[in-house]
């Protein structure tokens, strides 16, 4: 006679037989709750350990929400685990009785205890009961609240949590089966009362939305909607690998104190189709965040927008404290600890810093990181003897020598003239009405660094070197109004950072 456990039994070997973490002598931690689907989840691991050779160990997450029937159900784990001398780790949580938290939350903290449970024995995994009808209300769930394509893949049968290998070995089990499973073997489980409350979506999906659905429209839609599912997580791994691709080639980082920020190019990002694009922000975000929080659709659509239609220096705030800085060449992600009710120009402030840093990588521009810094040079601090002489102002340090003939266009100095300059000279940063003159028109300094391209607020801290007759000789790297065929002796003045 047919083992009645074997279709079941049959199906979480095959699946478990994928994956390296259930290999001989390893350690796989089921996750029981003394629902129906975990504990013939449990019973069916304890089938398969001689079978396969890894060691079965259980936990027990008691969230404390439902009061003495939590306490009922940590019972009845502890009976069955002790009935068949399995390993049991009990973990309970501070959320209050009849707290109303969100499913996310319990879940997030209910994963955390179980990861610290499984570094602590040294499992290879921990071995969850979801199974299909599950994965159709995860789909639906995120459907409804406009989830991209990673989250209509719902859940995967083999997943990562902060780098540790979960596995959902009945993740193509239908909820009939492991019921059949259990009265066919005559295995008690406890009943949840609380997934009978509709307030909760999950639950209200799974009594009002599926069944009329069945009922009106499609009498196996959890078959349906679950192969949809699986048809989002293979165009999901596609994307994936091509996001990898994109963001291990074209993706800049930089770290500064407590400040940590990473940048695409918009010359990229903009070539990218929309839905590469929208994928690419949510997992990007997900990397950055480490998991702790994923962006709705509101956001990714505002992120969208900042790519293709905003101007330089828009700000966004995001999820998990993450700031979105957009210049004329980048699109930034900067993760910092502000408060929430806080000024754009006061997150501007605190994030000029970095800022400063990212925005000149490429350009070369000395700047100040205090705007106050300056210095003045008279004709006086100048040597003719071709000796060099170093002044310290705040983060740079100049050095100024007189030389008979210049080289063009070298780095990190400038090469003024000696008989067109008037003296004294004045390196700062930019003041209100401050104007340069350019072949013959005047305009404001500020309006032309705009026109440059130099973002701000790398603008505001650019050093510019200004002559007694009022003329701005540089901005940055950059000549307003160069002299054709300079005279000499020229000025040479070269910067580099005061470390």
């Amino acid at each position: 006679m047919r083992d009645k456990s074997q279709p079941l039994i049959e199906s979480v070997k095959r699946a478990l037989s994928r994956n390296r973490e259930a290999a001989p002598g390893r350690i796989l931690l089921c996750c029981v709750s003394g629902g129906a689907d975990s504990t013939a989840l449990f019973h069916a691991l304890l089938r398969l350990s001689p079978v396969m050779g890894f060691c079965l160990e259980a936990i027990h997450v008691n969230h404390g929400i439902r009061g003495e029937e939590a306490n009922a159900d940590e019972s009845f784990v502890k009976k069955i685990c002790e009935e068949t001398g399995t390993p049991l780790h009990i973990r309970r949580l501070n959320f209050r009785k009849g707290e109303k938290a969100s499913e996310d939350a319990l879940r997030q903290k209910r994963l955390e205890a179980i990861l610290e449970c499984s570094k602590k024995i040294g499992a290879s995994a921990a071995i969850l009961g979801h199974h299909r009808e599950d994965l159709v209300e995860t789909f639906l769930m995120r459907l409804l609240k406009g989830s991209g394509i990673k989250g209509l893949s719902g859940f995967r049968e083999y997943s990562l949590f902060k780098g540790f290998p979960l596995l959902r070995p009945m993740k193509n089990i239908p909820k009939s089966d492991i019921l059949l499973f259990l009265r066919q073997n005559r295995i008690q489980w406890r009943e949840d009362m609380s997934n009978r409350d509709v307030s909760y979506l999950r639950n209200k999906l799974r009594h009002d939305l599926i069944p009329l659905l069945e009922r009106e429209f499609n009498p196996a839609v959890k078959k349906t909607l679950a192969q949809c599912a699986d048809h989002f997580g293979g165009a999901y791994d596609y994307i994936q690998s091509e996001i990898s691709r994109i963001l291990r080639r074209k993706r800049k980082k930089a770290r500064l104190g407590n400040l940590y920020g990473e940048w695409l190019y918009l010359k990229d990002v903009a070539s990218f189709p929309d839905l590469l694009a929208t994928e690419l922000f949510r997992e990007w975000i997900w990397n950055i965040l480490q998991g702790k929080a994923s962006t709705g659709a509101r956001e990714i659509d505002s992120l969208y927008k900042l790519v293709h239609e905003e101007q330089s220096g828009t700000l966004l705030r995001l999820c998990g404290g993450l700031i979105a800085y957009r210049d004329y060449e980048r699109i930034m992600f900067i993760r910092a600890s502000l408060p929430r009710l806080i000024s754009k120009e006061k997150i501007i402030e605190e994030l000029t810093p970095l800022l400063l840093k990212i925005q000149n990588k490429t350009l070369n521009h000395p700047y100040f990181t205090n705007t106050a810094s300056g210095l003045r040079i008279t004709k006086r601090d100048i040597s003719q003897k071709g000796k060099s002489k170093s002044f310290f102002c705040g983060n740079l340090i100049f050095r100024l020598r007189v030389v008979r003939h210049r080289r063009k266009d070298m780095p990190f100095q400038w090469a003024i003239p000696l008989p067109e300059t008037s003296f004294p000279l004045e390196i700062r940063s930019r003041k209100q009405g401050d104007a340069v003159n350019e072949k013959g028109m005047t305009k404001p300094l500020k309006k032309w660094l705009e026109e440059k391209r130099i973002p701000a607020p790398l603008r505001d801290h650019i050093a510019i070197l200004w002559e007694a007759k009022g003329a701005i000789l540089r901005a940055g790297t950059l000549a307003p109004d160069a002299i054709e065929n300079p005279l000499p002796p020229f000025l040479i003045i070269e910067w580099e950072a005061n470390k």
